[in-house]
């Protein structure tokens, strides 16, 4: 059962990041791709795009905040 879910787990990781678009590298550019969706009221999108961000660099105060934004809506 856990391998199971831990498969899961993975195959949705995976699906998650190749949604993602290819060019982004940097946190400052994953931030304005969400920027981008949280502007059409894509919140649950922006959030994804926002933790990307994270990964690059936890310290990104601008995307801590436009995730805490996308959270509250």
């Amino acid at each position: 059962m856990i391998y199971r879910m831990s498969v899961v787990f993975n195959i949705c990781f995976f699906l998650f990041f190749i949604s993602l678009p290819a060019g982004a590298q940097t946190s400052e550019e994953w931030v304005k791709y969400g920027n981008q969706v949280f502007d059409q009221g894509k919140y649950e999108e922006a959030i994804k795009y926002y933790d990307a961000a994270l990964n690059v660099n936890a310290s990104n105060i601008e995307a801590w905040f436009n995730k805490g934004s996308a959270l509250y809506y």
